[in-house]
């Protein structure tokens, strides 16, 4: 199971407490989520700013459509 877990939320899973951790987990998610949008490079690249997604509409279409094609809305 530990193969399928991305490797920044292990190098992230430390603190005192379980909730600090699922905590620390989380921002991680929503950290790669959001960058992912503004970024068309994705997570973690070295994309220049000029390249980003900047118009309001063409992020919340990308989301959107990444929400849907990656079945997000199992999770709730």
């Amino acid at each position: 199971m530990q193969e399928k877990v991305p490797m920044r939320f292990h190098l992230n899973a430390a603190g005192p407490t379980d909730d600090f951790k699922l905590g620390r987990m989380f921002e991680v998610a929503e950290k790669a989520a959001t960058e992912s949008v503004y970024n068309m490079g994705g997570f973690g690249r070295n994309t220049p700013m000029s390249e980003w997604r900047t118009d309001p509409e063409v992020r919340e279409a990308y989301a959107s459509s990444e929400y849907l094609s990656r079945n997000c809305a199992l999770l709730k």
